[in-house]
């Protein structure tokens, strides 16, 4: 019973312009949940916007932190902001981990992201069927390549720990 009082949850967060990709990891080799959320505007537009999707994760989630993989443009900057924000309210920290530390995490697997893809699919096995096809060139990236980055993210948050991880809050 007492090893439960010492878990730690993570929830590692790909963002994009339209949608992000979660993972959920309780220590670091307990995956509990994953997915892909959009939050696409216009005629398409999902009914629950982006802050409330994120606050519903969170409640439903209750991370001790939150490891976002660094990404850069203006829309991911506000969507950044609302999560730090949505976190500092619920007392959860939030960390955020650059492309080149996750490469450095995998140094085995760091060729692309497929790769490290592949990897984790490999240590998690119910991950097998979220796995995306390989990308060829003139295709746009995967929407189910973000589940995986932020896997990738949050066991970089486990295995370099806080020092080499960005604060946010």
């Amino acid at each position: 019973m007492s090893s439960k009082l010492h878990r730690k949850r993570i929830l590692g967060l790909d963002l994009h312009n339209l949608s992000f990709g979660f993972a959920i990891l309780e220590d670091r080799d307990t995956l509990l949940d994953w997915g892909v959320k959009s939050f696409r505007p216009g005629t398409n537009s999902v009914k629950i916007p982006f802050p409330q999707k994120v606050a519903r994760l969170l409640d439903e989630v209750n991370p001790k932190a939150i490891v976002l993989r660094a990404a850069l443009g203006v829309r991911l900057d506000q969507n950044v902001r609302t999560i730090s924000s949505l976190a500092n309210a619920r007392g959860i920290r939030v960390r955020m981990v650059s492309h080149d530390r996750i490469l450095q995490t995998f140094p085995d697997h760091r060729r692309n992201k497929h790769e490290i893809a592949l990897f984790l699919a490999v240590r998690f096995p119910e991950l097998a069927e979220a796995l995306p096809p390989r990308p060829k060139p003139w295709r746009s990236e995967h929407y189910r390549t973000s589940i995986f980055e932020a896997l990738a993210a949050s066991l970089t948050y486990f295995g370099t720990g806080k020092s080499a991880v960005a604060p946010l809050n």
